[in-house]
């Protein structure tokens, strides 16, 4: 039996970008702060780190795959969900009080980080740690900031382009 039998999967969708942006920013700039970490934004405020992750973040939600986990009572509930492109795992997030049950393990398998190795954004939990180190990931930032992912950003508002390019995947169920 898996991690994730016990709840619902799919892809994102509108209703689920506000939270899922907020909970990745929230908890990157909370990872910055950890003392044993030298980041950049580390003694800035927090509208200083904002101002420039919101665009990358932006350009990966919409460029990329993102999979949802819902409670599987209340299916507006979002427990976990996990960014991705095929070029590397941008970031996966389960909620607190639900670590430890294989959750985001099951999101990083799904999401095929066993074929990839390149992470864009880096946690300090002892659970991602953990993941990561089993995966021997490679932190490559440029992937998320470089230009192209900023011209990204801009290209996706323009075409209106999908939330999610899996958004029909019958793989996914759906509720």
């Amino acid at each position: 039996m898996g991690a994730l039998d016990d709840f619902r999967l799919r892809p994102m969708n509108a209703k689920d970008i506000g939270y899922i942006a907020k909970s990745w920013k929230e908890t990157l700039y909370q990872a910055g702060m950890h003392p044993s970490l030298d980041c950049p934004w580390r003694h800035k405020s927090k509208s200083v780190f904002y101002a420039r992750v919101n665009a990358p973040i932006d350009a990966l939600l919409a460029n990329s795959i993102t999979d949802v986990v819902l409670d599987p009572i209340d299916r507006s509930y979002i427990v976990g969900w996990c960014c991705y492109s095929a070029d590397a795992v941008h970031y996966v997030y389960v909620r607190e009080a639900l670590r430890r049950l294989g959750i985001g393990a099951a999101l990083l398998e799904r999401a095929g980080i066993a074929k990839r190795s390149d992470v864009t954004h880096w946690a300090t939990s002892v659970e991602a740690r953990h993941i990561l180190d089993k995966y021997s990931c490679v932190y490559r930032p440029e992937l998320a900031y470089s230009k192209r992912a900023q011209n990204e950003v801009t290209a996706s508002q323009n075409s209106g382009s999908s939330v999610n390019p899996r958004a029909n995947d019958p793989a996914i169920r759906s509720e």
